[in-house]
């Protein structure tokens, strides 16, 4: 399952995440690394709601496109849409974005690329509208994140798996990679002491544009981490591309989840 189970990343987290918005050079490509208009698992529909805010005193314009992924990281398609001008200090809103924007049904996810002619802040969340079954709304909140902030090495933190599918916590690792040559990520799953717990046996490959998403407790992909009950894991990832990577956190019993931002080595 992709991109769809997951908000509310630590404080921290989103005080960084901000800072790397307002520092973005102008006329640069922004990203949302993951997106979805998608069914899950307990009857779960997720939705990306975004907004794209002109922190400037002059218009602002942008290019959205967007990139259907595959589980294996590959661009099924590429949606782009006409070009839209925003004016000095607005902001616009498009709830459920791949259909809103992009014109979308029901089961699509990927990135999605602005291409601005100035500084534009953009924030994604990917709420599930069924949340825990029953009709509630849960999700997680996502930064558009400039392309030039995209890494070959860098960690991500404050991961957690256990074995208890009602009480525990799951995660899922995301790479993207916004280039247009494919990237190979070799990633290390560590304990909080530094220990190793896993290495992936083999690079994951994302390709140009493309979106990959893993469970860290797939045997197939981290072996050793199925059946271990701990939330004090971290991630180190090393690409031959640039990549952007997040995680996902995700509460077995609320379907609640959290997302964690990739920090440089």
């Amino acid at each position: 399952m992709l991109v769809t189970e997951n908000v509310r990343p630590a404080f921290p987290t989103l005080v960084a995440a901000l800072a790397v918005l307002a520092s973005g050079a102008a006329a640069a490509d922004v990203l949302i690394p993951s997106s979805a208009f998608s069914s899950g698992k307990n009857s779960a529909e997720f939705h990306s709601d975004v907004r794209v805010f002109n922190p400037t005193s002059s218009p602002v314009g942008f290019t959205p496109i967007f990139y259907s992924s595959d589980a294996a990281g590959n661009v099924l398609n590429t949606v782009q849409m006409p070009f839209v001008s925003i004016g000095p200090r607005q902001q616009l809103s498009y709830n459920n974005v791949l259909q809103s924007l992009f014109g979308l049904p029901i089961g699509v996810f990927g990135p999605i690329r602005f291409q601005t002619t100035g500084t534009l802040l953009v924030s994604s969340s990917v709420n599930n509208v069924n949340g825990c079954g029953n009709g509630s709304t849960s999700g997680q909140w996502l930064p558009g994140i400039d392309s030039s902030q995209a890494l070959k090495a860098g960690t991500l933190v404050q991961l957690a798996a256990s074995a208890n599918a009602s009480s525990g916590y799951r995660t899922n690792v995301d790479f993207m990679n916004p280039g247009t040559t494919a990237a190979n990520v070799t990633v290390k799953i560590r304990k909080g002491d530094g220990t190793l717990l896993s290495s992936a046996p083999a690079p994951i490959a994302v390709g140009a544009n493309g979106l990959v998403q893993k469970a860290l407790d797939d045997g197939s992909v981290f072996p050793g981490v199925l059946g271990t009950t701990d939330t004090n894991l971290w991630a180190e990832f090393t690409s031959d591309q640039p990549v952007l990577a997040f995680a996902s956190v995700i509460n077995n019993g609320s379907g609640d989840p959290f997302a964690i931002v990739m920090t440089a080595e």
